[in-house]
């Protein structure tokens, strides 16, 4: 037993040479101590082996010390499980993280509407000049007011919904109002040297004025905040005729600037949160980049939620913020306040009508563009189907209903750009033919190859068209009667008329949205009037109160009417004996220091001369002042950093 021990082990092939060395070993050895020593190395030297990884105990085929194969292959099956189940978990959280509503995205506005699904159309289009929007306020100081909400915006980007009374609709403005009020502020801070922010406005259509349900009257008095103008439109679900708005979408929102549209977002369905691509909208309106925007609504986010550490302190800082943005507010008000008559004048004033000689007209054109009867050659006959006055439903020969006398014929297709432009262009015909001696006709006969479709757009028009104003839809296809020969590719052509024969033919690609000073000019000429004399008519003067800052000891400041020193008790017979043209607005220049009560009793007296719309104006010397004093501030901050 002294004698040394090899042991020799091949694991691989699962052979055992240890009997053969201990049968050498202990061959006279008797056959019951063979087996008892083999039990004692196997005993002894496996487990140790096996416990130092040097030999796989499966490779020995002992049942007593081998581990079976089928508990290998559920270790394996349980590693691949847990593969599984950690791909599982990291789809889930993607997919978490994708619909979550804390990150606020700002998308690209051009990829909105490279959609198809979202190619609706309803509103002006970018590019066009947005049209005047009386609306009637619902709630605050401009509750029951008429005003133009497109002249609220004094050179900031103006965003405007336009939606019907959809609960959905009205809910989601409550979120979207305040992210654009907060956009505002971010703006504000960030951007020390504009103090450019949005004008937000919100105008509810609907064919009864009293269909906004009391609920959402609270919604919009209680958690929208007052800086959104809000107001119902009186011309129906349909709205002006001017805009062209479709009644199957529910939200129209309009983002425009200087007059003109920049973005238009037409939604089936309304917005309840806010769209990314409309915020990309805001962004290039406010004139910085869609990431910049991102960035910054989102680091406020995520300073929000942040854990309040010290809650003291925490609550010490919200009051602190609370009492700022108190303070801006006010400021903003004394700012609002003391822009208040700017803001007003803007309101209610129309840019001024230029008349130009119809000779240049042509001269004007690259190409001459023939549609329709030239100067010189006789009208003929023209048949078509009357859809307002004395005429509807009748097919009668228009150029008979002129009898003669002086006429101005347009001769349109059914885009959508002319209709809108066909209302401001014949209500100043109107007005012209409200204050010349010599009488007129005005007729609109449309022209389409599907005379009843045009019909249903046609009619939507005929509320918004002065009376005087014949329209009529002729039964004779895209291009009329051929003894016209209008040109298919021209969408308007206008034609004055005197003793039958045409005077001047404007042949017109684009139809017109504002009014062709050319056209006026040639309606003058129709008339015997030059256009000198048509600029004055259709730019009246406004007539205007100042009132100066009270002297020393004085309660009431020096009045003066159109430049001559009026007393209070002088004013009620000026206005009523004020020209009608000037009768329809009153403007009020007052200075700074000037009494409340004084320029509510102007207004009363105003009022009972039947003056119904009254405009505010700053005169240039308060308005220096205040850029000067605005200026001493910003002077006097820059000192204190």
């Amino acid at each position: 037993m002294t004698k040394q021990i090899h042991l020799s082990l091949r694991t691989r092939s699962g052979q055992c040479r240890l009997t053969r060395l201990i049968t050498n070993r202990f061959r006279r050895t008797d056959s019951r101590s063979h087996l008892l020593w083999i039990a004692i190395l196997l005993l002894t030297c496996l487990p140790l082996l096996a416990t130092a990884q040097l030999v796989p105990l499966k490779t020995f085929h002992i049942s007593l010390f081998a581990q079976t194969p089928e508990k290998s292959e559920e270790a394996v099956d349980k590693t691949a499980e847990k593969q599984r189940m950690q791909k599982a978990k990291a789809e889930k959280m993607g997919k978490k993280e994708y619909k979550d509503k804390s990150y606020i995205k700002v998308e690209d506005p051009t990829l909105f509407e490279r959609s198809e699904e979202n190619t609706i159309f309803s509103g002006p289009q970018p590019g066009e000049k947005l049209p005047p929007l009386n609306i009637i306020g619902v709630r605050g100081k401009t509750e029951g007011e008429t005003f133009d909400i497109t002249a609220t915006a004094d050179g900031e980007p103006l965003v405007v919904f336009l939606q019907d009374t959809n609960g959905v609709g009205i809910k989601g403005l409550v979120s979207v109002s305040k992210l654009l009020l907060k956009i505002n502020a971010l703006q504000k801070r960030h951007s020390k040297a504009t103090e450019q922010g949005l004008q937000i406005g919100v105008v509810f259509l609907a064919d009864n004025l009293d269909t906004l349900p009391e609920w959402a009257h609270k919604m919009l008095n209680t958690e929208i905040p007052n800086e959104v103008l809000a107001g119902i439109s009186p011309d129906g679900r349909e709205g002006p005729g001017s805009y062209g708005l479709n009644r199957n979408v529910a939200q129209t929102i309009l983002i425009a600037k200087d007059g003109k549209v920049l973005h238009n977002f037409a939604f089936t369905q309304p917005m309840l949160y806010t769209d990314p691509h409309f915020l990309g909208a805001i962004a290039q309106a406010l004139e910085m980049e869609p990431r910049q925007l991102e960035q910054w609504l989102n680091e406020t986010a995520a300073k929000d939620k942040q854990p309040q550490m010290e809650p003291m302190s925490a609550r010490l800082k919200e009051m602190t913020e609370q009492v700022n943005t108190l303070r801006e507010r006010l400021q903003r008000a004394d700012e609002k306040v003391a822009a208040a008559r700017r803001e007003n004048e803007r309101r209610y004033r129309r840019d001024n009508v230029t008349v130009k000689d119809p000779a240049e007209f042509k001269k004007a054109q690259e190409t001459e563009i023939f549609s329709g009867p030239q100067p010189g050659e006789k009208l003929p006959p023209l048949q078509a189907t009357g859809i307002n006055g004395e005429v509807k439903d009748k097919t009668v020969d228009f150029i008979a209903k002129a009898d003669g006398q002086p006429l101005v014929l347009f001769l349109q297709d059914e885009t959508p750009l002319g209709l809108r432009g066909l209302v401001a262009m014949s209500r100043l015909l109107d007005q012209i033919a409200d204050t010349s001696e010599q009488q007129f006709h005005i007729q609109v006969v449309f022209f389409s190859d599907s005379p009843d479709t045009l019909a249903k757009q046609a009619n939507r028009l005929v509320p918004h068209i002065p009376s005087r104003v014949l329209l009529g839809i002729s039964q004779d296809g895209r291009e009329g009667p051929g003894n016209y020969g209008l040109n298919r590719n021209v969408a308007q052509t206008i034609l004055t008329v005197k003793d039958g024969k045409v005077l001047h033919n404007f042949a017109l690609t684009q139809p017109m949205l504002s009014p062709d000073p050319h056209v006026l000019g040639a309606v003058g000429e129709l008339i015997g009037e030059e256009p000198a004399t048509l600029e004055k008519w259709l730019n009246p003067r406004k007539p205007t109160i100042e009132i100066e800052n009270p002297s020393e000891g004085e309660e009431i400041g020096k009045m003066r009417f159109n430049g001559t020193a009026v007393q209070f008790d002088e004013l009620l017979s000026l206005f009523r004996n004020m020209p009608e043209t000037e009768k329809s607005m009153l403007i009020i220049q007052s200075g700074r220091d000037v009494l409340h009560e004084q320029v509510i009793k102007v207004i009363d007296i105003a009022k009972e001369a039947g003056i119904q719309t009254i405009a505010f104006a700053l005169n240039s010397a308060e308005d220096k002042s205040m850029e000067q004093d605005k200026a001493q501030e910003e002077r006097d901050d820059r000192r204190q950093k």
